[in-house]
Protein backbone atom coordinates (compact mmCIF):
# COMPACT_ATOMS: atom_id res chain seq x y z
CA UNK A 1 0.00 0.00 0.00
CA UNK A 2 2.87 2.18 0.91
CA UNK A 3 5.03 1.72 -2.04
CA UNK A 4 2.05 2.09 -4.51
CA UNK A 5 0.85 5.22 -2.98
CA UNK A 6 4.61 7.09 -3.01
CA UNK A 7 4.67 5.70 -6.58
CA UNK A 8 1.89 7.64 -8.06
CA UNK A 9 2.55 11.20 -5.64
CA UNK A 10 5.96 10.76 -7.84
CA UNK A 11 4.34 10.06 -11.25
CA UNK A 12 1.65 12.76 -10.67
CA UNK A 13 4.56 15.27 -9.22
CA UNK A 14 7.04 14.31 -12.29
CA UNK A 15 4.12 14.22 -14.99
CA UNK A 16 2.50 17.93 -14.14
CA UNK A 17 4.96 20.00 -15.66
CA UNK A 18 5.62 17.52 -18.66
CA UNK A 19 1.98 17.72 -19.53
CA UNK A 20 2.39 21.59 -19.37
CA UNK A 21 4.50 21.83 -22.22
CA UNK A 22 3.22 18.63 -24.43
CA UNK A 23 -0.48 20.32 -23.97
CA UNK A 24 0.87 22.86 -26.23
CA UNK A 25 0.55 21.24 -29.69
CA UNK A 26 -3.61 20.41 -29.11
CA UNK A 27 -5.66 21.45 -31.56
CA UNK A 28 -7.39 24.33 -31.12
CA UNK A 29 -10.45 24.00 -28.24
CA UNK A 30 -14.04 23.25 -28.99
CA UNK A 31 -17.56 24.71 -27.81
CA UNK A 32 -20.20 22.27 -26.85
CA UNK A 33 -23.72 22.58 -26.68
CA UNK A 34 -23.61 23.08 -23.04
CA UNK A 35 -20.96 27.10 -24.34
CA UNK A 36 -18.55 24.53 -22.12
CA UNK A 37 -15.02 24.79 -23.92
CA UNK A 38 -13.19 21.82 -23.98
CA UNK A 39 -10.65 19.69 -26.14
CA UNK A 40 -12.66 16.59 -26.31
CA UNK A 41 -13.09 15.54 -29.83
CA UNK A 42 -13.77 11.87 -29.07
CA UNK A 43 -16.53 10.56 -28.78
CA UNK A 44 -18.31 6.99 -26.96
CA UNK A 45 -17.90 5.40 -29.57
CA UNK A 46 -14.49 6.01 -30.64
CA UNK A 47 -12.83 5.72 -26.89
CA UNK A 48 -14.41 2.26 -26.70
CA UNK A 49 -12.11 1.28 -29.63
CA UNK A 50 -9.04 3.48 -28.32
CA UNK A 51 -9.33 2.33 -24.79
CA UNK A 52 -8.22 -0.92 -23.75
CA UNK A 53 -11.45 -3.27 -22.56
CA UNK A 54 -11.59 -3.15 -19.22
CA UNK A 55 -9.76 -6.68 -17.58
CA UNK A 56 -7.90 -7.48 -20.89
CA UNK A 57 -4.47 -6.41 -19.68
CA UNK A 58 -4.49 -8.45 -17.04
CA UNK A 59 -1.97 -11.10 -16.71
CA UNK A 60 -3.18 -14.28 -15.30
CA UNK A 61 -4.28 -13.70 -11.82
CA UNK A 62 -2.32 -10.88 -11.28
CA UNK A 63 -3.75 -7.41 -9.69
CA UNK A 64 -4.57 -4.54 -12.61
CA UNK A 65 -4.94 -0.93 -11.36
CA UNK A 66 -7.93 0.86 -12.77
CA UNK A 67 -7.10 4.59 -13.57
CA UNK A 68 -10.74 6.51 -13.95
CA UNK A 69 -10.14 10.17 -14.79
CA UNK A 70 -10.41 12.85 -17.45
CA UNK A 71 -8.54 14.57 -20.14
CA UNK A 72 -5.91 14.89 -17.03
CA UNK A 73 -5.60 11.50 -16.38
CA UNK A 74 -6.32 10.53 -19.89
CA UNK A 75 -4.29 7.95 -22.48
CA UNK A 76 -3.08 10.08 -25.43
CA UNK A 77 -5.87 8.58 -27.73
CA UNK A 78 -6.96 11.71 -29.16
CA UNK A 79 -3.63 13.94 -28.67
CA UNK A 80 -4.44 14.56 -24.76
CA UNK A 81 -1.80 12.79 -22.66
CA UNK A 82 -2.57 13.17 -18.82
CA UNK A 83 -0.66 11.51 -15.99
CA UNK A 84 -2.33 8.47 -17.03
CA UNK A 85 -0.51 8.03 -19.84
CA UNK A 86 2.87 7.73 -18.23
CA UNK A 87 2.00 5.59 -15.30
CA UNK A 88 2.57 2.21 -16.32
CA UNK A 89 6.56 3.10 -16.44
CA UNK A 90 6.49 3.14 -13.25
CA UNK A 91 5.21 -0.46 -12.24
CA UNK A 92 6.18 -4.44 -12.84
CA UNK A 93 3.74 -5.24 -15.68
CA UNK A 94 4.44 -8.38 -14.71
CA UNK A 95 3.50 -8.18 -11.30
CA UNK A 96 0.56 -5.66 -11.59
CA UNK A 97 -1.03 -4.14 -15.13
CA UNK A 98 -2.01 -0.31 -15.22
CA UNK A 99 -5.41 0.24 -17.72
CA UNK A 100 -6.17 3.51 -18.11
CA UNK A 101 -9.70 3.92 -18.36
CA UNK A 102 -9.87 7.60 -18.33
CA UNK A 103 -11.61 9.21 -20.97
CA UNK A 104 -11.22 13.24 -21.59
CA UNK A 105 -14.86 14.85 -21.13
CA UNK A 106 -16.50 12.78 -18.83
CA UNK A 107 -17.52 14.17 -15.46
CA UNK A 108 -18.01 12.29 -12.71
CA UNK A 109 -21.59 11.70 -13.39
CA UNK A 110 -20.61 10.58 -16.89
CA UNK A 111 -18.21 8.49 -16.46
CA UNK A 112 -20.58 6.62 -13.47
CA UNK A 113 -23.14 5.62 -16.02
CA UNK A 114 -21.15 5.21 -19.43
CA UNK A 115 -17.65 4.34 -18.90
CA UNK A 116 -17.96 2.57 -15.18
CA UNK A 117 -20.39 0.00 -15.43
CA UNK A 118 -18.22 -1.83 -18.11
CA UNK A 119 -14.89 -1.31 -15.51
CA UNK A 120 -16.84 -2.60 -12.59
CA UNK A 121 -17.72 -5.84 -14.27
CA UNK A 122 -14.38 -6.63 -15.08
CA UNK A 123 -12.62 -5.81 -11.03
CA UNK A 124 -11.53 -8.95 -9.39
CA UNK A 125 -10.43 -9.43 -5.52
CA UNK A 126 -6.63 -7.38 -5.21
CA UNK A 127 -7.25 -5.03 -8.09
CA UNK A 128 -6.92 -1.21 -7.31
CA UNK A 129 -8.92 2.14 -8.82
CA UNK A 130 -7.76 5.53 -8.23
CA UNK A 131 -10.66 7.95 -9.10
CA UNK A 132 -9.49 11.37 -10.02
CA UNK A 133 -12.33 12.87 -11.69
CA UNK A 134 -14.62 16.09 -11.26
CA UNK A 135 -13.51 19.25 -13.87
CA UNK A 136 -16.56 18.61 -15.96
CA UNK A 137 -18.73 18.42 -13.45
CA UNK A 138 -20.54 21.24 -15.22
CA UNK A 139 -23.30 22.52 -17.43
CA UNK A 140 -26.87 21.88 -17.41
CA UNK A 141 -28.21 19.10 -15.58
CA UNK A 142 -31.07 17.77 -17.77
CA UNK A 143 -30.09 18.76 -21.77
CA UNK A 144 -26.53 18.84 -23.73
CA UNK A 145 -23.98 16.74 -22.56
CA UNK A 146 -25.87 17.00 -19.25
CA UNK A 147 -22.95 16.22 -16.97
CA UNK A 148 -23.84 18.27 -14.03
CA UNK A 149 -23.89 16.58 -10.76
CA UNK A 150 -25.40 18.03 -7.03
CA UNK A 151 -22.24 20.33 -5.23
CA UNK A 152 -20.77 19.02 -2.34
CA UNK A 153 -20.92 15.79 -0.71
CA UNK A 154 -24.52 15.28 0.67
CA UNK A 155 -27.00 12.59 0.07
CA UNK A 156 -29.11 14.63 -2.06
CA UNK A 157 -30.50 13.41 -5.10
CA UNK A 158 -32.27 14.91 -8.18
CA UNK A 159 -34.75 13.23 -10.67
CA UNK A 160 -33.98 14.30 -14.20
CA UNK A 161 -35.30 13.96 -17.69
CA UNK A 162 -32.89 14.81 -20.46
CA UNK A 163 -34.89 16.67 -22.74
CA UNK A 164 -33.29 15.27 -26.02
CA UNK A 165 -33.98 11.78 -25.03
CA UNK A 166 -36.62 11.34 -22.69
CA UNK A 167 -34.04 9.09 -20.36
CA UNK A 168 -35.13 9.47 -17.13
CA UNK A 169 -32.00 9.82 -14.64
CA UNK A 170 -31.09 10.40 -10.87
CA UNK A 171 -28.21 12.47 -10.26
CA UNK A 172 -26.49 12.84 -7.19
CA UNK A 173 -24.20 14.93 -5.86
CA UNK A 174 -20.36 14.83 -6.31
CA UNK A 175 -19.86 12.70 -2.71
CA UNK A 176 -22.95 10.42 -3.80
CA UNK A 177 -20.66 9.24 -6.66
CA UNK A 178 -17.61 8.97 -4.74
CA UNK A 179 -19.45 6.85 -2.29
CA UNK A 180 -20.58 4.67 -4.89
CA UNK A 181 -17.18 4.38 -7.00
CA UNK A 182 -15.83 3.24 -3.50
CA UNK A 183 -19.07 0.86 -2.39
CA UNK A 184 -18.60 -0.99 -5.73
CA UNK A 185 -15.25 -1.73 -5.61
CA UNK A 186 -15.50 -3.14 -2.46
CA UNK A 187 -18.36 -5.43 -3.63
CA UNK A 188 -15.85 -6.64 -6.17
CA UNK A 189 -12.72 -7.04 -3.49
CA UNK A 190 -10.73 -4.59 -5.18
CA UNK A 191 -9.16 -1.25 -2.85
CA UNK A 192 -9.81 2.31 -4.01
CA UNK A 193 -7.77 5.13 -3.85
CA UNK A 194 -9.37 8.93 -3.98
CA UNK A 195 -7.18 11.47 -5.85
CA UNK A 196 -7.64 15.61 -5.80
CA UNK A 197 -8.33 16.92 -9.48
CA UNK A 198 -5.01 17.68 -10.98
CA UNK A 199 -4.19 21.26 -10.95
CA UNK A 200 -4.94 23.41 -14.27
CA UNK A 201 -2.76 26.48 -15.16
CA UNK A 202 -4.66 28.66 -13.30
CA UNK A 203 -3.47 30.72 -10.72
CA UNK A 204 -5.51 33.66 -8.66
CA UNK A 205 -5.22 37.01 -10.10
CA UNK A 206 -4.80 38.67 -6.68
CA UNK A 207 -2.25 36.42 -4.41
CA UNK A 208 -0.84 34.46 -7.25
CA UNK A 209 -1.52 30.98 -6.01
CA UNK A 210 -2.92 28.10 -7.69
CA UNK A 211 -6.81 28.13 -8.04
CA UNK A 212 -7.77 24.55 -6.87
CA UNK A 213 -11.63 23.20 -7.52
CA UNK A 214 -13.80 22.46 -4.18
CA UNK A 215 -14.16 18.90 -5.44
CA UNK A 216 -10.48 18.39 -4.14
CA UNK A 217 -11.64 19.27 -0.41
CA UNK A 218 -14.85 17.11 -0.66
CA UNK A 219 -13.09 14.02 -2.02
CA UNK A 220 -10.77 14.46 1.19
CA UNK A 221 -14.30 14.52 3.12
CA UNK A 222 -15.21 11.43 1.63
CA UNK A 223 -11.85 9.54 1.74
CA UNK A 224 -11.75 10.03 5.05
CA UNK A 225 -15.57 9.06 5.91
CA UNK A 226 -15.23 5.85 3.96
CA UNK A 227 -11.37 4.85 4.98
CA UNK A 228 -10.43 5.05 1.97
CA UNK A 229 -6.04 6.47 0.91
CA UNK A 230 -6.68 10.07 -0.25
CA UNK A 231 -4.09 11.03 -2.66
CA UNK A 232 -3.07 15.36 -2.69
CA UNK A 233 -1.73 16.08 -5.94
CA UNK A 234 0.22 19.55 -6.21
CA UNK A 235 3.01 20.84 -8.25
CA UNK A 236 6.17 21.60 -6.70
CA UNK A 237 5.70 24.66 -4.63
CA UNK A 238 6.86 26.59 -1.30
CA UNK A 239 4.27 25.63 1.50
CA UNK A 240 1.65 27.62 1.65
CA UNK A 241 2.10 28.74 -2.10
CA UNK A 242 -1.78 27.12 -2.91
CA UNK A 243 -5.98 28.29 -1.86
Amino acid sequence: MRRLLTTMTMLALTTTMAMAQTFDNLPDPIEDVNKVVDNTPDSIAKALMSRPAPGSTRKGTHPVLFLVGNSTMGDGSNGQWGWGYYASQYFNGNKITVENQALGGMSTRTFYRKLWPDVRKALRPGDWVIISIGHNDNGPFDSGRARAVIPGTSDDSLAVTIKETGEHEVVYSYGGYLRRYIAECRQAGARPILMSLTPRDDYDATTGKIVRKPQTGWAAVVAAEEGVPFLHVRTDYSPGDEG
